[in-house]
């Protein structure tokens, strides 16, 4: 049982971290240099 939990927490996780993020970026069209354009820089 411990297996199993271990294994959906991990699972879980990489969603949270890697997957999600990528899906919601390319759902909403968000780019790499907008990101950057949108950040006010510091003199």
């Amino acid at each position: 049982m411990a297996v199993a939990i271990m294994g959906g927490l991990l699972v879980a996780t990489v969603l949270t971290l890697l997957f999600l993020p990528a899906l919601y970026a390319q759902w909403f069209g968000v780019r790499r240099d907008e990101q950057q354009e949108a950040i006010p820089q510091q003199k």
